[in-house]
C-alpha cells in the first residue's frame, strides 16, 4: 500500500511539472512569431519587391513607374519637364519605332539648332500617348561631316525623374536613330526609330 501511495505522489508530481511546462512553453509560443508567419512576412518582403520590380518594368506601358523608391537623378535645373505641352506650337521631327517589342512615337527638335544640356521634345508609347517623357541631351559627338553622330539623351518623367538613358547613333540625313535604352534599374533595350 506505501509503494502504491508513494507512486501515485511521485506520478502527480511529474503531470504537475509536466502542466507547468506545457504552459510555459504555451505562453513562450504566444509571444514569439511561430514559423508560420515568419514565412507570410518572407513571402510578402518578396511580393512586395517583385512588385516594385513590374511596376518599373510596366514603365513602357505606363508611366506610373516614378513611384519607384529608389532615388531618382533629378535634373540639373528643376524646371517643369514636362514640356511635351510646350512643344505642340514648335514643328518637331517625328520619328515612329520600337523600344524592345514596345512601339514608340518620338519627337525631337533640330538637333543642329540645341546643344548638351537642353530639352530637345519627347517621346510617347503608342498605347500610351498621354504619357510623355522628356528627352535631355547628355551629349552630342559628331561622326563624320554628312551629319552622323553619336546622341545620348536621358527621359525624365512628367514630375522630372530621370528614368532612362538613350545612347546610339543619330543620323541627320533621313531622320535615324538606333541604339540602346538603359533603363534606371540597368535593364537594356534596343531602340529604333525613324
Amino acid at each position: 500500500m506505501k509503494k502504491l501511495i508513494t507512486s501515485i505522489a511521485f506520478f502527480s508530481v511529474l503531470l504537475f511539472m509536466v502542466a507547468i511546462t506545457a504552459c510555459t512553453s504555451k505562453e513562450k509560443a504566444d509571444s514569439t512569431p511561430n514559423i508560420d508567419s515568419l514565412v507570410e512576412a518572407k513571402v510578402k518582403e518578396a511580393l512586395g519587391e517583385a512588385a516594385i520590380d513590374q511596376v518599373i518594368e510596366q514603365k513602357f506601358i505606363d508611366s506610373e513607374e516614378e513611384e519607384d523608391t529608389e532615388v531618382s537623378e533629378e535634373p540639373e535645373d528643376i524646371q517643369d519637364t514636362n514640356e511635351a505641352e510646350d512643344w505642340e506650337d514648335i514643328d518637331l521631327e517625328e520619328m515612329e519605332g520600337k523600344i524592345g517589342p514596345y512601339s514608340i512615337t518620338m519627337r525631337l527638335h533640330d538637333l543642329s539648332d540645341v546643344g548638351e544640356g537642353d530639352f530637345v521634345g519627347y517621346y510617347y508609347y503608342n498605347d500610351r500617348p498621354q504619357s510623355k517623357f522628356s528627352l535631355k541631351i547628355v551629349s552630342m559627338v559628331a561622326v563624320n561631316a554628312k551629319g552622323s553622330m553619336h546622341l545620348v539623351m536621358k527621359e525624365f518623367t512628367p514630375s522630372g525623374h530621370h528614368s532612362g538613358t538613350f545612347n546610339g547613333q543619330y543620323e541627320c540625313r533621313g531622320s535615324y536613330y538606333a541604339g540602346t535604352f538603359t533603363t534606371i534599374k540597368g535593364k537594356k533595350y534596343d531602340f529604333e526609330v525613324q
